[in-house]
């Protein structure tokens, strides 16, 4: 199977594992949970519409934050099944990390989530 007919496999069954290397951190995700954002730039990427990179073992290379992927994994988790996404504690150097990841993917709601928690941060400041 070459690689085209393997992207083609992966792309059309929801429930599919996907093993992901993002930045050295591996995640597995179902499509259903990658497409969670129907929307983003993410669900596009696992529609077929993005070209993806692979690592030697097969999985799916994201050269992109690895630490902040696994929150946009649990916010995409609560999507997928309808409740509520609560950040975990984080710093505002981290909480910018993610607002970037969640303005990269096209996850209005994660950018949002982490613009509101560093302004909670800052006027605890004041």
């Amino acid at each position: 199977m070459d690689t085209s007919e393997k992207d083609r496999c992966i792309l059309d069954d929801g429930t599919q594992q996907v093993s992901l290397n993002v930045a050295g951190h591996r995640y597995t995700a179902s499509l259903r949970t990658l497409r969670a954002e129907p929307d983003s730039h993410l669900a596009n990427a696992f529609a077929g519409n993005w070209r993806l990179s692979r690592t030697a073992a097969g999985e799916v290379f994201l050269d992109r934050n690895g630490e902040a992927f696994g929150i946009v994994l649990q916010y995409l988790r609560a999507r997928r099944d309808s409740r509520a996404f609560v950040l975990p504690p984080l710093d505002t150097y981290k909480l910018g990390q993610l607002k970037v990841e969640a303005d990269f993917y096209g996850l209005e709601g994660l950018k949002q989530l982490s613009e509101a928690g560093m302004e909670k941060m800052l006027d605890s400041r004041y």
